[in-house]
């Protein structure tokens, strides 16, 4: 996480062999806070970064969908001098992809952290539950975060923010946050008309799996992007799927679109060295962390059993986006 009055944000997105860059027309701040998670290499990008709710054309005609993203100028391959555009990336999608990342990016979301100044990724696990990084939620990974702040997270389906309810658990370890958020402002819970992510335990390293990243890249509104190859390690993963700031707190899926763990730093090796690559903690291992917990009265135990439960047995994501 860099402060946003102190650090200028450092941001790197796709550049694609055959990449062709277009008309830039718009710099974005650059010295907006974002939660810090980000690197590349290009033989290992399958899909640059591209909006899921905005930027999009739809030709019937071809068949395809028109996706556009962010966009990045590097001087030397030196991440120092990286400069980041809102425009300026442009690609062909088969309609049934989009469509089915679309659908799973209506269960993540913008956030903001508890101190409000920066942005971040969240996502949904269960009726107004989320997870998130614990740097997100803290602003900075050695601060005392238990407590709800100004955290909050954008529903994208309704154009509506929510705020936290309460802090139910945070891993100074693994980096993660398992939040409660208040329901929406009819009343009902986060995950009645959108649905928790499918959390899965079950991932193997793979140098060619393909892996899917939906989140809030460059604080620019939710986009998706895809990258091969997968290593464990010690309970975290390591990943090639292309990522900005801000991209910090968002899901990893595998190709069966489950979510196998959480976005949350990088090497800061240089964006085109075989030693870049971005890290993330496994669901598996949120789930074997969890199991210690220990609460101490009989009013915690009811307070815990009530969001574990909703984390992980609710009723899971279907792929279908017509279900």
């Amino acid at each position: 996480m860099t402060n946003m009055k102190y650090y200028q944000v450092l941001l790197c997105t796709l550049l694609i062999t055959a990449f062709t860059p277009v008309k830039i027309e718009e710099k974005m701040d650059a010295y907006r806070g974002l939660a810090s998670s980000w690197t590349i290499v290009p033989s290992r990008s399958l899909a640059g970064l591209h909006y899921l709710f905005k930027g999009y054309k739809i030709s019937e005609e071809e068949g395809l969908v028109k996706v556009t993203g962010p966009v990045v100028e590097i001087t030397n391959n030196d991440q120092l001098s990286a400069k980041v555009f809102k425009e300026g990336y442009e690609s062909e999608m088969d309609p049934e992809d989009f469509e089915e990342e679309q659908f799973l990016a209506q269960s993540v979301f913008e956030a903001t952290t508890r101190t409000g100044t920066s942005v971040g990724t969240a996502f949904l696990v269960g009726l107004n539950i989320v997870l998130t990084n614990r740097h997100v939620m803290a602003y900075t990974p050695t601060a005392k975060n238990w407590s709800c702040g100004k955290f909050s997270i954008k529903l994208n389906h309704r154009e509506e923010r929510v705020e936290c309810s309460k802090v139910r658990w945070c891993s100074p370890k693994y980096d993660y946050c398992v939040v409660e958020m208040h329901p929406m402002s009819n009343g009902l819970p986060i995950g009645t008309d959108v649905k928790p992510l499918r959390l899965t335990k079950k991932v193997r390293a793979d140098k060619d799996a393909s892996l899917l990243h939906i989140g809030n890249a460059a604080g620019l509104g939710i986009q998706g992007s895809s990258g091969r190859g997968i290593k464990i390690k010690e309970g975290e993963f390591y990943h090639y799927v292309p990522t900005l700031n801000g991209s910090s707190g968002a899901p990893i899926f595998n190709e069966r679109r489950e979510v196998i763990g959480i976005n949350w730093a990088h090497t800061g090796d240089n964006y085109i060295a075989d030693t870049s690559f971005n890290r993330g903690v496994l669901i598996s291992t949120i789930f074997d962390e969890l199991k210690t917990f220990q609460p101490k009265t009989l009013r915690d135990i009811k307070s815990f059993k009530s969001w574990y439960h909703r984390m992980f047995n609710h009723r899971q994501v279907k792929i279908d986006p017509k279900d």
